[in-house]
């Protein structure tokens, strides 16, 4: 069998009479909009990879407007806040902050919006307060023709990596029989 190309295209056909009523020609025009279905075929595989990188992720992701007010929410996002979307959506993203971390939480946006993605790094913030829930935040422009238009927030559940690191410190500077400071703790 053949390599056969399909072509998609639409005709339009004008019936011309003679002057008795009979049809004397048809005159058709066709239009070849194959480039088109291409196009737009590949602009929806370029939305169902985006749609699942951000729905299969394994870190929540919330898209934010230019001032912060939430748009979008994976379903990690959602476990993480314990929220319906609902509840998620049309929401300042600023109102998911514990307030001592607003200032580094308003440095990391702000960088942001300019251009730059940014990293929490070592700075964990609170976004649960009811369920402890401790995140690291990265920042990432979304960026449609060479403009800035919105905010991908990233977040990484530290929970549990949060509770070691207590522990961790907990051991270090007390004994482990009488839970009392040790040594190490009255020197420093």
């Amino acid at each position: 069998m053949a390599n056969v190309d399909v072509v998609s295209g639409e005709s339009i056909l004008t019936i011309v009479f003679n002057e008795n009523g009979k049809v004397a020609h048809i005159v058709t025009v066709t239009r070849d909009f194959s480039q088109s279905v291409v196009e737009k075929k590949k602009i929806i595989e370029s939305e169902q990879r985006y749609r699942s990188i951000v729905e299969q992720n394994l870190d929540g992701i919330l898209t934010v407007n230019m001032d912060g007010i939430i748009l979008n929410v994976n379903p990690v996002a959602k476990k993480m806040l314990r929220l319906p979307t609902e509840e998620i959506i049309n929401k300042d993203i600023y109102s998911f902050i514990e307030e001592d971390k607003l200032p580094v939480f308003t440095t990391l946006f702000t960088r942001t919006r300019v251009g730059h993605p940014s990293d929490s790094f070592n700075n964990h913030f609170l976004i649960n307060k009811e369920f402890n829930t401790k995140v690291q935040i990265k920042t990432i422009p979304i960026v449609i023709d060479e403009n800035i238009t919105g905010i991908y927030i990233v977040l990484k559940d530290v929970t549990e990596l949060s509770k070691s690191v207590e522990k961790i410190k907990f051991m270090a500077d007390h004994d482990q029989l009488t839970g009392l400071l040790n040594r190490r703790a009255l020197i420093t």
